[in-house]
Formats: structure tokens, C-alpha cells, sequence
């Protein structure tokens, strides 16, 4: 993935992290995003309640990620899940 969009997109450059995103991901990596960084995030199905407060977490790591900001720009997130929740 990381070639593919190298020769895409020529000049921008692709970093790809993985991480737990419930667990250290506002720990590890919110002081990286920079202007134009792309989150992708995987979000645990909340309708089972054994998982809803860990889909929770997620959707708050989300949150304090979005709140970094490089020269008034912050990052673009988008989760991935089953649970139609809608984030205001």
C-alpha cells in the first residue's frame, strides 16, 4: 500500500502505524499528526454490551485526536464499524 500511494501521490509521503486504539493510541501517536494526516480507526460493534465501553474509548481517542492541530488544521478520521452511531 505504502509503494502504490509513493507513486500515486509523488511527493507526499505515507507513514502507516498500527496500534490498539482503545488501549495507546493518544499515548503513542497523537503528538504525530500533522497537517493533512488521514486516521483510520476500527471501531469494536457497540451493540454488544461486553464491547460498548471499549467502542467508547475508542470514539474518545477519536476525539482527542481530532483536537491536535498543525497551523489550524487538524487530522481527518474516519471510523470503521458496525454500530450506526452518529458523532456529533
Amino acid at each position: 500500500m505504502s509503494k502504490l500511494f509513493a507513486l500515486s501521490y509523488g511527493p507526499v509521503g505515507l507513514e502507516v502505524h498500527g496500534t490498539c486504539a482503545h488501549d495507546v493510541m493518544v499515548h503513542n501517536f497523537t503528538h504525530r499528526v500533522t497537517r493533512g494526516t488521514l486516521l483510520a480507526i476500527g471501531r469494536p460493534d457497540g451493540r454488544i454490551l461486553s464491547l460498548l465501553k471499549t467502542e467508547r474509548t475508542v470514539m474518545l481517542a477519536a476525539k482527542q485526536a481530532a483536537f491536535v492541530e498543525n497551523f489550524g488544521v487538524g487530522p481527518e478520521i474516519f471510523t470503521v464499524g458496525h454500530n450506526n452511531v452518529k458523532v456529533r
